[in-house]
């Protein structure tokens, strides 16, 4: 299924289940990662760690590493939820 940036940005947030996103790293190369948002492990021993969306990235927990990450919005390539894939069209 085709959605646009805003969408997967919704759908992202929206979420409080595990997703699988694929997006490009830094050093572009693409990455999957099995995350959630809205996960508030370890936030009240590191005050640094704050989840929240800002203009340009994603706080998400990666359920592998255990974790969070900063997912840049718009290197987001899909969105794989309930076993839906959802790509970003560009």
């Amino acid at each position: 299924m085709m959605i646009t940036s805003k969408e997967a940005i919704d759908l992202i947030k929206g979420s409080s289940d595990i997703i699988n996103v694929k997006f490009i790293k830094k050093d572009n190369t693409l990455r999957s990662m099995n995350c959630r948002v809205h996960v508030k492990v370890n936030l009240s021993t590191n005050p640094n760690k704050k989840h929240i969306i800002d203009d340009n990235h994603i706080i998400v927990y990666d359920m592998i590493s255990k974790g969070y990450r900063k997912i840049n919005k718009d290197t987001i390539k899909s969105i794989k939820k309930y076993g839906t894939e959802y790509i970003i069209k560009d």
